[in-house]
C-alpha cells in the first residue's frame, strides 16, 4: 500500500476507497480503482477497520438492535407468565 492518496481524486475524495456493494446488494467498502490507493478490496477493507469503522452497515446494526430488544421483551413476558401459573 502506498501512501501517496490522490488528494483530488473525484471518486474516492482522496480516501483511497469507497462506500460500495457486492454483487448481492450487502454493503461493502472497496478499494477505490481511480487512485489505486491499495492493491486490493481486502487491503481497504482492513484499513477501514483498523481506522475504527464497522465492519457492519447500520441496517444490520438497527436489525441486531431490534432482535435484541424483542429478545427481552419475549423473556419479560415467559416471566410475567410463569409467576401468574
Amino acid at each position: 500500500m502506498s501512501m501517496d492518496i490522490e488528494k483530488d481524486c473525484d471518486v474516492c475524495y482522496g480516501q483511497g476507497y469507497v462506500h460500495s456493494n457486492d454483487q448481492e446488494g450487502n454493503d461493502e467498502i472497496q478499494r477505490c480503482d481511480n487512485c489505486e490507493e491499495f492493491d486490493n478490496d481486502l487491503e481497504a477493507q482492513s484499513f477501514y477497520r483498523d481506522m475504527g469503522f464497522p465492519e457492519f452497515s447500520y441496517e444490520e446494526e438497527v436489525f441486531n438492535r431490534e432482535e435484541e430488544m424483542n429478545n427481552k421483551i419475549l423473556q419479560a413476558e415467559q416471566q410475567c407468565n410463569h409467576r401468574e401459573s
